[in-house]
């Protein structure tokens, strides 16, 4: 937060724009490797479907909002709360369990319920949240933390799960 201070945002610009330019490497590695007997990493034409360019959209919007919100969650638990960043790093472990363990059964049930299983997962997510918002909301300055993680991140976590049945 404080980086302005510091001097970073030249660097920082810098390796956003160097990341830019190994994916566009990356691809254009990949579109003149495209020969027989050879499997690209992953085929441009493939952005030609719907559903997968839909598929890496919804994917693409789906991880720059958790990683907001896991960003701005952390400053808060360590600034706003006084959490040290392991403790605040334990306290997300529930979300990702949720995750970790439902990750593999969204295959099977979208197999099962097809579309069905992405509106479930994203309802249980913003469920899980407004659980966590209200838990947030309703305790007293310096103990909102505390005492209710794991039944509040394990609501969103399992939600998280079901997104990977896109891949």
């Amino acid at each position: 937060m404080q980086g302005r201070e510091h001097g970073w945002p030249l660097w920082g610009w810098v390796c956003l724009a160097a990341g830019a330019v190994t994916v566009a490497g990356l691809g254009v590695y990949e579109a003149r490797r495209h020969r027989p007997g050879t499997v690209p990493l992953l085929p441009a034409r493939a952005f030609g479907l719907p559903a997968f360019s839909v598929g890496v959209l919804v994917q693409l919007l789906f991880s720059l909002g958790m990683q907001g919100f896991f960003l701005v969650f952390a400053v808060w638990l360590q600034g706003g709360e006084g959490y040290t960043p392991l403790r605040a790093g334990v306290v997300t472990v529930a979300f990702s369990a949720g995750g970790f363990l439902t990750a593999p059964v969204s295959d099977g049930l979208a197999v099962k319920f097809g579309r069905l299983v992405l509106g479930a997962g994203a309802l249980l997510m913003a469920g899980g949240f407004g659980w966590v918002w209200a838990a947030i909301d309703d305790a007293p300055a310096g103990t909102r933390a505390r005492g209710r993680w794991c039944r509040d991140w394990c609501s969103p976590g399992p939600g998280s799960g079901s997104w990977w049945c896109l891949w």
